[in-house]
């Protein structure tokens, strides 16, 4: 009946996407084996953050690198995610260090 063909197509539409987002996942994961992500090297940054790893963003972004993650870090921070269509939490998580490498690698080979 009509029923089981809609039922049969909305499963068949669901493990598409079920099936697209694992791919996704697994694609940020390469993507940032990659690009020499490690949590170690490049760990979680937000407001209040502070230290050498914070200059490192805030060059990446080519902002003034004085290692405090203040207003203006999080707002170019937002700003960055939003160009490069991440979520704009202005935290600097997994994903966010990951789009800045692949960027900052394609810049260097020109």
């Amino acid at each position: 009946s009509a029923s089981w063909v809609v039922a049969l197509d909305m499963l068949g539409r669901f493990l598409e996407a079920v099936t697209e987002s694992e791919e996704a996942k697994q694609s940020l994961a390469d993507r940032a084996e990659a690009a020499g992500y490690t949590a170690s090297k490049y760990p979680t940054l937000k407001k209040g953050s502070k230290g050498k790893k914070v200059e490192l963003w805030q060059q990446l972004l080519s902002i003034k690198d004085n290692g405090d993650f203040g207003n203006e870090t999080m707002l170019y921070t937002i700003k960055f995610q939003r160009d490069n269509k991440l979520e704009d939490t202005g935290v600097v998580n997994k994903e966010t260090w990951v789009v800045a490498l692949e960027l900052l690698a394609k810049m260097l080979k020109g």
